[in-house]
């Protein structure tokens, strides 16, 4: 799989009017966790058991996102999938916003 990847800033290109034009981000790849804090302690306070808590710390939590001009399709997988089902969403660009829940609902 690819190496995760970092989102770079915004930039601006000269259009063919000589004039700068505004380019998009792309955030195309694929996005792994690398760490959480705490987050046996923040799962407790939301509600859940114990265990699940503790074992959410020993998954492995990867985002892929597919940009395209006018949309964004985010697929979060985690590993073992027990913990989680696989999620997916499309967000299109310019649209209000779009609801994306968690395992919870």
């Amino acid at each position: 799989s690819a190496p995760a990847r970092r989102p770079g800033k915004a930039a601006k290109a000269a259009s063919a009017g000589g004039k700068e034009a505004f380019v998009r981000p792309d955030f195309t790849g694929q996005w792994r966790m690398e760490r959480a804090e705490n987050l046996s302690g923040f799962m407790q306070a939301i509600g859940y058991n114990y265990f699940i808590a503790k074992a959410a710390g020993l998954a492995r939590v990867t985002q892929t996102i597919v940009q395209t001009e006018d949309e964004l399709s985010f697929v979060f997988e985690v590993i073992p999938p027990l913990l989680a089902a696989r999620r997916e969403c499309i967000v299109r660009v310019g649209a209000p916003e779009t609801k994306m829940t968690d395992d919870a609902g």
